[in-house]
């Protein structure tokens, strides 16, 4: 018999009645499933909701003024630079590639700091698995690709 003293929820659910037992199980499983969701939230989009932490916008990048796109990557999107897996612990930018307007500039300490920020439209970070597939990535490793799109000088 519960204790008349602890509410419901507090006593084993071996002594509570059948019907009982069968709305905590389905609340525990709402507030479980309520706080996957939440999680997932949060971790999804850190700037807000709706934040594709794989690209930058025009909008995103002007709002900024920054001179030149390194800048804007470490400000918006300072993952894009690191890079991932034992092999490469403690290198920033090594074996991730650059790319403007679908042509390979080369690597992120060769060139992000030489393309201005003003001229860019957009901006994406592409994994290794589609780094590598890209033009002129070659036949190494490749961690990922920053690729860049700006505005055509007439």
């Amino acid at each position: 018999m519960p204790s008349p003293l602890l509410p419901v929820c507090l006593t084993r659910t071996s002594s509570l009645p059948t019907k009982a037992r069968r709305a905590r199980r389905a609340m525990l499983g709402l507030a479980m499933f309520g706080c996957g969701l939440l999680a997932a939230g949060c971790a999804s989009a850190p700037g807000g909701s709706g934040t594709d932490l794989r690209a930058l916008t025009e909008s995103e990048i002007q709002e900024i003024q920054a001179s030149h796109a390194l800048e804007v990557i470490q400000l918006l999107r300072p993952r894009w630079l690191q890079s991932r897996g034992d092999r490469s612990f403690g290198a920033i930018g090594q074996n991730i590639l650059v790319y403007e307007n679908d042509a390979r500039l080369g690597t992120v300490e060769e060139v992000l700091h030489l393309v201005p920020a003003e001229n860019i439209v957009r901006m994406e970070w592409v994994d290794g698995s589609r780094a590598g597939l890209l033009p002129g990535a070659g036949s190494g490793h490749v961690e990922a690709a920053i690729l860049i799109y700006t505005m055509r000088r007439p």
